[in-house]
Parts: structure tokens; C-alpha cells; sequence
């Protein structure tokens, strides 16, 4: 049985993510929520292998959401996202999940104690989050690091040891790059590891492959007429289908 996904978002956003034909993705360790990576660490914590803990951790710097919602119309949504009264509301299929690129979409559990134990599921640490937010009946979409190989996996491994000041960080680095100057080794284990100067906090995912990915596209409720006709203008040029206004405050 197909479902649908929503996303509130201002013009702006919708506008770039319209032209590039691109979901935007970022780190979770960015999001508002300050507890938000509780869940995960204390996922790692329990974990006694420590080549598994490693990779969890190295992983984790490269793991990317995004936010969409099962509310599809929401007083809170619109007034939490409202931009002005200016948001625009996606639809999408959530079916359609499964054709982006290594992206998988699991709704949140929302917990009193996001401290987890004895679990060994990566994901479920990923989506659970404090009962405050329960009116936002979240999807989060995941795209999760792959190790391609185990080499990969080995050259994260020494990488995190490096970063984490072992004894051998030294030997470590001039195995890893050693051709390059220390500078340009430690350069090079930040970008692996995704971490400090070199850290990339977005992540865009393509859906120009997916016919009709945005199926539908619906503006605040409470926006003037004139703004009303530009987000109806922009759709008919792009070719996506137009919903209206909200009738969520219609007298």
C-alpha cells in the first residue's frame, strides 16, 4: 500500500531543491536538538568489540538524514515552519524511497530515556527521539557510510587511532600517505574521517531518475493571494502538480 511523506519548507528551499533535482541531507550532529546523537553514543557504549565500535563511530561522521513528516495537514507544522507564512509542503511517495541512492526511510520512536541498552540496531539508534517532539510524526530518510572493502574499513581503523592520539599515530600516518608532508597527512585523515576543516555537513542526493518524485505541492494557509499565483506559476513551469492553498483556517 503506497503512503505519502510531507515536507515544510520555505520557497527558497524549494525552489534550489526543484532546480537541482536534489534532496538536501545533513548531519545529524547539526540538528537543533541538543540530545539528539544521545541515543547513538550510548548505542556505541554497550558495544565490546572494538573494531565494530570503530566502525560505528567512523561511520556515524558520514551518516546524513533528512526530516519529513506523516502529517500531511498539521496546525503545528505550519506555524513551526511557517517562514513568514511564506512555506510551500511536498508531497512524495514514499514508495519512492527505495530508488534514491542508499537511502532508507524509518520512522521515529519517540522515547522518555534516549539512552538505549542492550540494543545492536544502528538505525534504531538514528531514529529515536525525546516524546517533546512527538507532534512532528517524523520519517527521517538515512543515507549510512558503506565501507566498500576491507581495506576501507582498515584505513578508517587506523585513521580513528590517529585522530585519538595512539602511541603509533606517527607510523600510522606514514603508512596511510607516505608521500605527503604531516600536513598534508593530517589533511588527508580529516577528510577521510570527515571531521574539522575538512568536514562536509550536507550531502545531496539526486531523485532525476524518479518520475514525479514531488507529486504534490501545497502553500501555507494563511499566505496572501499574490504569493499563492507565484507558487502556482513556478509549479506549472516545472511541471509539478499544484495543490493550493491550504483550507486549514477556511471559515
Amino acid at each position: 500500500m503506497n503512503s505519502y511523506l510531507y515536507r515544510y519548507i520555505s520557497f527558497e528551499t524549494f525552489v534550489g531543491m526543484v532546480q537541482s533535482q536534489a534532496l538536501t541531507f545533513v548531519l545529524p550532529q547539526i540538528w537543533d536538538d541538543p540530545q539528539e546523537d544521545n541515543a547513538f553514543y550510548s548505542f556505541v557504549k554497550n558495544i565490546d568489540n572494538i573494531y565494530k565500535k570503530i566502525l560505528f563511530l567512523t561511520a556515524h561522521e558520514k551518516t546524513y538524514a533528512q526530516c519529513w513528516t506523516e502529517q500531511g495537514h498539521s496546525d503545528a507544522m505550519w506555524r513551526i515552519y511557517g517562514y513568514g507564512e511564506r512555506s510551500v509542503r511536498i508531497k512524495i511517495s514514499r514508495n519512492n524511497i527505495d530508488y534514491l541512492d542508499n537511502v532508507q526511510a524509518i520512522n521515529v520512536q519517540y522515547v522518555d530515556d534516549l539512552c538505549l541498552e542492550n540494543s545492536d540496531d544502528y538505525f534504531q539508534a538514528l531514529t529515536k527521539k525525546r516524546k517533546a517532539f512527538e507532534h512532528e510524526k517524523e520519517v527521517r530518510l538515512i543515507n549510512c557510510y558503506r565501507f566498500n572493502s576491507d581495506e576501507d574499513f582498515e584505513k578508517h581503523v587506523k585513521a580513528f587511532l590517529i585522530v585519538n592520539e595512539h602511541e603509533e599515530s606517527i607510523a600510522l600516518l606514514n603508512s596511510l600517505y607516505p608521500s605527503l608532508s604531516l600536513e598534508e597527512q593530517v589533511a588527508q585523515v580529516l577528510k577521510l574521517l570527515n571531521m574539522g576543516k575538512q568536514c562536509q555537513k550536507i550531502k545531496k542526493i539526486s531523485y532525476s531518475h524518479i518520475d514525479n518524485f514531488i507529486e504534490g505541492v501545497m502553500v501555507h494557509p494563511l499566505a496572501p493571494k499574490w504569493y499563492v499565483e507565484i507558487v502556482k506559476e513556478f509549479c506549472n513551469r516545472n511541471n509539478l502538480m499544484f495543490e493550493g492553498q491550504s483550507d486549514l483556517y477556511l471559515k
